[in-house]
């Protein structure tokens, strides 16, 4: 098990703990934006794999060292079962 600390979020956490907040508005290309919305979809995708694994230790998210393989099997079966299954990343 290893631990991942968000500061200043308490559990259980959604997407917006991982949005950045600037105050510049800076506007990326279409093809920047698209890479971004999808990329957005695939950490929550990963997020709400690794929080049904998880548990808190105080301001902990304490999962299993390697939810990330398990993530990334599941993914990619789903993905092979479903070539639409990708597509549904996309906003």
């Amino acid at each position: 098990m290893f631990g991942v600390v968000f500061p200043d979020h308490t559990f259980p956490l959604d997407a917006t703990a991982f949005a950045q907040r600037t105050r510049r508005r800076y506007r990326p290309p279409p093809d920047e934006q698209r890479a971004e919305r999808v990329a957005l979809r695939v950490g929550e995708n990963l997020f709400n794999f690794m929080q049904s694994f998880c548990g808190a230790d105080g301001g902990k998210l304490v999962v299993p060292t390697d939810i990330l393989d398990r993530w990334f099997r599941k993914f990619q079966e789903r993905a092979k079962k479903d070539p639409s299954y990708l597509k549904s990343f996309d906003f």
